[in-house]
């Protein structure tokens, strides 16, 4: 019985034909609605520029390995409070 069992799985492995790769077709990105309220924080350009390593966002004469960029969010993190506006 073990003998017929481990033809048969020859037999099947021989005659297999090997798997190709089927390349994934890309994904398509969806780009989501802007909430109502918020158009004006999308689109922004954001410009990088040479700061300091101090944490802060002075702008630097040198080049340096720290970039900053200043844009505009829908929260005022001097008083980060939830709010409904």
């Amino acid at each position: 019985m073990l003998a017929a069992v481990s033809g048969v799985c020859l037999g099947v492995g021989a005659g297999a034909v090997p798997a190709v790769a089927v390349p994934a077709a890309p994904a398509v990105a969806v780009k989501a609605a802007v909430p109502k309220g918020l158009e004006s924080f999308y689109g922004q350009t954001v410009e990088w520029y040479d700061c300091g390593a101090t944490g802060g966002m002075e702008k630097s004469a040198e080049a340096t390995a720290f970039k900053c960029a200043k844009v505009k969010v829908p929260l005022d993190y001097s008083q980060p409070r939830w709010s409904d506006h």
